[in-house]
This record gives structure tokens, C-alpha cells and sequence, in this order.
């Protein structure tokens, strides 16, 4: 049995129906780095077609190549997965899968083609929610999780030489937490011309009551998965400001950058109509860019 096919027998498939969402976004520097390498970016669409068909999306990206080529890189990341993503067609599966070889392309170029550039690459973490459904895809090392009736499911697998290794069965999982590799990545955005995916993008059925963590390893590498479960369920607000305190509390050593999101009921026809009536007129997309 594959570990995604183990995943989805341990949550179950709900029934369909259209949900709500309630989304917190942060980053930080942390408390030893100069630069913050790492991007966050929310994007919830204005225009209703857009909305249904492609929902809302939310992408953590964590640079690297030193100076200020890992920024560029995961800048670029963020920016391209949301461009071509909404711009695609076919299912919210293949348009993350479109809009990753876009962004890899893009960062790839800028590495060849400007030295100060060469060797940058990053991570990257994206998620949409599209109705009822949760599509997802990483690069790299950057998590997403669901927490779901106070259980923690890992639903990103990490592109990493430990991760890897404990596939292969040749460390396990506690050996490979504090193993010096362990932040060595075997797969990343824009460090080679054509980018494989470790896996295809993958759906799952949300449920209200479902908070869903993008985070980069600034933040997983320091918070238990018992706090993470704890720490996701209460308002988003709060809970991400505190998951940027945990991580600092124990030293920051590197860029803290995290998505929450909690899936609601929507309000009631009535309400939303009311409210869709009110409001001005406003561009297709609305997006928060931290980076």
C-alpha cells in the first residue's frame, strides 16, 4: 500500500459540500538571520467563476543560495505557482502541476543567466482550496499538514536526503529528527532545467472543523507535532503569532514562515448574497505577498 493510499484510509471521505475558510499568514526573520529568504502568499480570487473553479490558494516557499538570491527565488516561486495556476486550465491537479515547471523554468533561467543568481533555488509548499477539496504539491522541505479531530496528518512528503533514507528504511524517524543531514534536499525548485515532482499533486475532501498548516522547517524543525495540534485549533490570528513565538522562544535559528487556515461552514445563501451585493467592485485576485 503507498503512503498516500495509507493517508487516505486513516481520514476518510466526507461528503461534498461547500465550505468556508479562515486564514492567518505570517513570516519572520527568526532570531539569527540577517535576511529573510522565505515567501508566504494568499491569493482568494474576486471573480466568482475563478473562485469555483480554481478556489483559493496559499504557497510557503523558503530560499536558498545565500545574499539575496534565496528571496528572488522564492519570490519568483510564489508569484509564478499563483499566475499560472489561476491562469490554467483542467483540473486544480494538473494547474499546480503547470504552474510548478513554470516556476522552476523561471528561477532556473535567472540562475544561468546572472551569476550573482547561480546556485539559488527554494522550497515550495502549495495548497488550494477548490469547494470542498484540498489539492496539494511540494517541492523541497516545506510542510503542509492537516489537523483534523486532534490527530496531525503530514500530507506533504519532504524532498530531503534524511526523508528519504527513512523511506528506503534505512534510518527511522527518530533517528532521522536531529540527523546532521537532515536539511540536505534531494529535489527543489529552479536547480535544474526540468523539475520531476517527488509525487503528483494529490486531493483530498475537507470537513468543517479542519485547519490546514503550510509552514516552512523554521517553524516544523522546532515545534512538536502535539503543539502543532494544539496550537492550530484556536483562531487562526493567534494561533499563527504563536507558532512564530515557539519557534523563537527556542532560538529562531532560522526564517519562520507558516499559512494557517481553518475550513468553516460558509454563512448562510442569504448572508453571502448580501454581502457579495455590497461590495465594490475589485481586481480578479486579491493576494498577500510576505517576502
Amino acid at each position: 500500500m503507498t503512503w498516500w493510499k495509507r493517508i487516505r484510509e486513516r481520514l476518510g471521505e466526507p461528503r461534498t459540500q461547500r465550505l468556508g475558510t479562515e486564514v492567518a499568514v505570517r513570516t519572520d526573520v527568526g532570531c539569527a538571520r540577517e535576511e529573510n529568504e522565505d515567501s508566504v502568499l494568499f491569493v482568494r480570487p474576486q471573480q466568482a467563476s475563478l473562485l469555483a473553479s480554481r478556489g483559493v490558494l496559499a504557497v510557503v516557499a523558503d530560499g536558498m543560495g545565500g545574499a539575496n538570491t534565496g528571496e528572488i527565488a522564492s519570490q519568483i516561486a510564489c508569484q509564478t505557482i499563483s499566475e499560472r495556476y489561476f491562469a490554467s486550465h483542467g483540473s486544480p491537479g494538473s494547474a499546480l502541476s503547470a504552474a510548478y515547471a513554470a516556476a522552476n523554468r523561471r528561477i532556473f533561467a535567472l540562475a544561468t543567466e546572472q551569476p550573482e543568481c547561480h546556485g539559488m533555488g527554494t522550497t515550495a509548499a502549495a495548497l488550494a482550496l477548490v469547494g470542498s477539496s484540498a489539492w496539494f504539491a511540494n517541492v523541497g522541505d516545506s510542510r503542509i499538514y492537516l489537523v483534523r479531530d486532534g490527530g496531525l496528518h503530514q500530507l506533504s512528503q519532504d524532498d530531503s536526503l534524511v526523508a528519504q533514507m527513512v523511506r528506503d528504511g534505512v534510518l527511522t524517524a527518530e533517528q532521522a529528527r536531529d540527523h546532521q543531514d537532515r536539511n540536505i534536499l534531494v529535489r527543489a525548485l529552479g536547480t535544474r532545467h526540468e523539475l520531476k515532482l517527488g509525487r503528483e499533486p494529490a486531493t483530498l475532501q475537507c470537513r468543517p472543523g479542519d485547519h490546514f498548516l503550510l509552514c516552512s522547517d523554521g517553524l516544523h524543525d522546532l515545534v512538536s507535532d502535539p503543539e502543532i495540534v494544539a496550537a492550530a485549533m484556536g483562531d487562526v490570528g493567534a494561533e499563527a503569532d504563536r507558532f512564530i513565538e515557539i519557534a523563537k522562544g527556542r532560538g529562531g535559528p532560522d526564517n519562520i514562515s507558516l499559512v494557517l487556515i481553518a475550513v468553516s461552514r460558509p454563512p448562510a445563501l442569504s448572508q453571502a448574497l448580501e454581502t457579495r451585493t455590497l461590495e465594490p467592485r475589485a481586481p480578479e485576485t486579491r493576494e498577500v505577498l510576505i517576502g
